[in-house]
């Protein structure tokens, strides 16, 4: 797994990311199982990632208890889930209980009160209304996570909180010749905001489509009034990220059942 350095060290910022967590997963949760700094939340998609517990304990030690109502809750919707200990740490039994380690995600943030960099306006970017059906927006998002192709319940459930006049969730997408090729949502939490489902088509990466999405929506945060941006990192993301100057401010280590494995 690869290791990441922690480069702001800032309880509050901390604190702010983890509540953010939290919060788009209830909003996106058919049912959620909360034990106290526990947390675990059933999307009904059918992908590990959608499908979490949040640990936020102190102390992560005496866990048998807690896995076991996890067990019985996720065994209701016979769906794939994984353990995020967040901040990452190993310093839990997990291990002894069944889950090994199969990620360590960097948690980023950046803040927006600071200036950013102007958007390329031959970029045409637009967000989608609450009719939109999410066809378009999905086909990077399925490219660049290697999402099943004929798995559409991802796209549903969000259909569904669009339709619901969801005002937490803003979906937007690229266009290059008339053609989506980069994706992303932002979302809005109680005092902060995080971006999510940034992917771009395979055959468009490198081309600056990503960061010119990610750019567009931490404008439109700012000119909500948000200060305070988070968003959690995959390995392939990391550097683009960094180079808008997005910083590590925590980690989550992702856990599996070792029979899923």
């Amino acid at each position: 797994m690869n290791t990441y350095k922690i480069e702001i060290q800032d309880q509050n910022i901390t604190n702010r990311g983890i509540a953010a967590i939290i919060d788009f997963y209830q909003t996106l949760a058919i049912d959620s199982l909360h034990l106290d700094d526990v947390h675990a939340f059933a999307t009904g998609v059918n992908s590990m990632f959608l499908n979490v517990v949040i640990d936020a304990r102190k102390y992560k030690i005496n866990s048998s208890t807690i896995i076991t109502e996890c067990y019985n809750f996720f065994n209701k919707h016979t769906i794939p889930w994984a353990w995020f200990v967040v901040p990452g740490s190993n310093n839990n039994d997990l291990e002894q209980n069944n889950f090994a380690p199969i990620e360590e995600a960097p948690a980023m943030y950046f803040d927006l009160s600071k200036s950013l960099a102007d958007i390329n306006p031959l970029f045409n970017i637009q967000e989608l209304d609450n009719k939109d059906d999410l066809q378009l927006w999905i086909e990077p998002i399925k490219e660049g996570f290697g999402a099943d192709p004929g798995d559409d319940s991802f796209r549903l459930l969000n259909v569904k909180l669009l339709h619901d006049n969801c005002e937490k969730l803003k979906h937007f997408v690229l266009y290059h010749n008339n053609d989506v090729v980069s994706s992303g949502t932002l979302f809005i939490s109680n005092d902060a905001v995080m971006l999510h489902n940034l992917a771009t088509k395979t055959s468009y990466t490198k081309r600056g489509f990503g960061s010119a999405l990610t750019m567009y929506m931490m404008h439109h945060a700012k000119q909500l009034g948000y200060r305070h941006c988070f968003l959690d990192s995959s390995e392939e993301g990391f550097n683009l990220y960094s180079n808008i100057g997005f910083k590590v401010y925590s980690t989550t280590t992702i856990y599996t059942e070792i029979s899923n494995k």
